[in-house]
């Protein structure tokens, strides 16, 4: 099938994974694209990147500008519009199929969680649109429940991880861990607003760890994507980092660099009450045997259904500091680590990325 894929994100194409951090909608359309490539399908993927080109069997092409009668790029506008093609999949725009487009199967693949005040550009679009892609169960019944759409015409996929990046022996220490054998080191790679704040705030989860388990350590990344309205609060994060003994940030990571900190860290801890509809990072601590302690919201408990978890539950919407805290002490374990480890690795495999491309196609039949 000849299968166009439009990803209005950050700008990327074949060869950005290997030297910069991107953000996870970015990245499901990276590897679906490969995926669906190396199953033998035609695949042309448009991106706000410039710089077109092939790689991997997907040919990279830049979206171009954004305007008035082409918001998702003069570029993609014309091609989509003017190219017969059988399944297109456009990424979160909500008024992406408000459009004509000359393919046969049109899906919006939803990321986010829906919100109320876009209904009426999703119904209205409904006359182009054959199906809803949400990335686990819970987010296919929450778009269900939020917009009142036909439930036959909502598809559950899952996002995945690339399986390939955790193989072989671990490599030397990454260059911010410490090599500290004691040190019990702990792993925060998700947004900062999605719940960095409770491990850093005053009477937080590091401040009483600091004076309860002095050789517990925090690490934290991200990718590069700052967002100006989020300038204070992240401003803010940087500054209690600084000022914490035990936290150290590791900045922007690569996809394989950040593969080598989940497998050289003890414990991922994800104090959260954002409602993910998936989170790719709980997949990546399974394919690194990396324990997970983290909120027990949203689709976090499908998405860690059978690992080594512990999953807490918050206090009137709010995440308990000393909850989280007393977890990660008794954490400290070797045999609990150990049979974390083992439940994490065991089901990895669930999530690699050539299974939700089956499941896209499978939608597409």
């Amino acid at each position: 099938m000849l299968i166009v894929i439009h990803c209005g994100g950050m700008p990327f194409n074949g060869e950005t994974l290997a030297t910069q951090s991107l953000g996870g909608s970015e990245s499901a359309a990276y590897y679906m694209a490969r995926e669906l490539a190396q199953l033998g399908h035609d695949v042309t993927l448009f991106t706000n990147h410039e710089k077109g080109g092939k790689w991997d069997g997907v040919k990279y092409t830049f979206a171009g500008a954004a305007v008035e009668g082409a918001p998702l790029g003069e570029r993609f506008h014309h091609y989509a519009q003017n190219t017969p093609h059988d399944v297109l999949v456009i990424q979160r725009h909500p008024l992406a199929f408000r459009f004509p487009w000359a393919c046969k199967v049109g899906l919006l693949w939803l990321h986010d969680l829906a919100l109320g005040r876009v209904r009426n550009e999703i119904i209205g679009s409904g006359w182009n649109l054959d199906g809803l892609l949400t990335v686990s169960e819970w987010h296919r019944q929450q778009v269900i429940d939020t917009w009142g759409v036909n439930p036959e015409g909502v598809f559950a996929i899952q996002n995945g991880v690339d399986l390939n990046l955790y193989k072989g022996t671990v490599p030397a220490v990454y260059a911010g861990l410490s090599p500290d054998a004691e040190q019990f080191k702990l792993l925060y790679a998700a947004r900062p607003e999605r719940g960095l704040e409770n491990l850093l705030k005053p009477g937080g989860i590091m401040e009483r760890l600091a004076k309860e388990m002095p050789r517990a350590h925090l690490y934290t990344c991200t990718y590069d994507n700052f967002p100006e309205h989020m300038r204070s609060f992240y401003s803010w994060c940087d500054a209690r980092s600084k000022e914490l003994p035990n936290i150290t940030n590791l900045g922007s990571l690569t996809k394989q660099q950040l593969a080598d900190v989940q497998r050289q860290c003890d414990l991922y801890v994800y104090p959260t009450a954002f409602e993910d509809t998936s989170c790719i990072a709980m997949m990546e601590c399974m394919a690194a045997g990396l324990p997970v302690i983290a909120s027990n919201i949203a689709a976090l408990p499908e998405t860690t259904r059978d690992g080594g978890k512990v999953l807490l539950d918050l206090k009137a919407g709010l995440v308990d500091s000393e909850t989280f805290a007393k977890e990660i002490r008794d954490c400290t374990n070797e045999t609990t680590l150990k049979v974390m480890r083992d439940r994490q690795l065991a089901i990895a495999s669930r999530f690699e990325w050539r299974n939700a491309a089956n499941m896209l196609l499978a939608h597409v039949e």
